[in-house]
This record gives structure tokens, sequence and C-alpha cells, in this order.
């Protein structure tokens, strides 16, 4: 069963253009073969997001590597934003995937 606004296991993630330092990627390629957590937010650095959002998810990071799920986050910043938002939250260390759209 997928999550209200979400896609059911097995369907096809829509294939866009991502970003991260140095290098574009297609979505399709991040989330191939993997099961994933796929969050979108609006802001890095935004109060609830930089607060609560991200860490938690680092907070529960090797929960989600035990069963084998990836996190990945993308948010309307540009790729260095993204960058330095995943080194001070720790979500880089916590094998937390960050893109710009």
């Amino acid at each position: 069963m997928a999550a209200q606004g979400g896609l059911s296991a097995g369907t096809q993630f829509p294939d866009i253009t991502v970003h991260q330092v140095g290098k574009e990627i297609k979505t399709g390629e991040l989330v191939k073969g993997k099961k994933v957590v796929f969050v979108g937010v609006p802001g890095a650095f935004t109060p609830t997001c930089h607060l609560k959002h991200l860490p938690s998810y680092v907070d529960d990071a090797a929960k989600f590597k035990e069963a084998g799920v990836e996190v990945i986050f993308v948010s309307v910043n540009d790729a260095f934003v993204m960058k330095a938002w995943a080194e001070s939250t720790g979500a880089d260390k916590a094998d937390i995937t960050v893109v710009a759209d």
C-alpha cells in the first residue's frame, strides 16, 4: 500500500535530473534496484527541515540501512547548499543521499 500521495511498490519512479556538486544524476539511476525513501523538503537550513526533518532520518539511519532502505533527500537548493547541509547535519556520515533539483 502506498503512502498518501506516494508511489506503490514496484511503480516506476519518475526519471528526472537531480544534482550533486560536479554531477547530474537521473533519479531512475539513483533508485534503480533499491528500496528507497525519497524525501522532498522545501529548503535546506529552513527551521523545521534543518532541526526536525533531516535530523530524524539521521537518527534512524542505521534502522533504514538494516532494512535495506536508502534514504534520499531532495530540495530546491543548489548542489553546494545541499552538500553543506548534509555535512552540517551528519547526513553525509549517515549515508543519506542529498540532491538538488
